[in-house]
């Protein structure tokens, strides 16, 4: 789930936050879902 990291939706700094929690052992849908993105 490489595409989660360095990838901004909204221009937002997520790509951090997307990379953070998917390293924790997260799936880059739930990372969205739990930011509220749904991209």
């Amino acid at each position: 789930p490489s595409e989660s990291c360095g990838v901004d939706c909204d221009g937002m700094p997520s790509e951090l936050m997307r990379c953070d929690v998917n390293f924790n052992g997260m799936h880059s849908d739930v990372v969205r879902y739990q930011f509220g993105w749904y991209a």
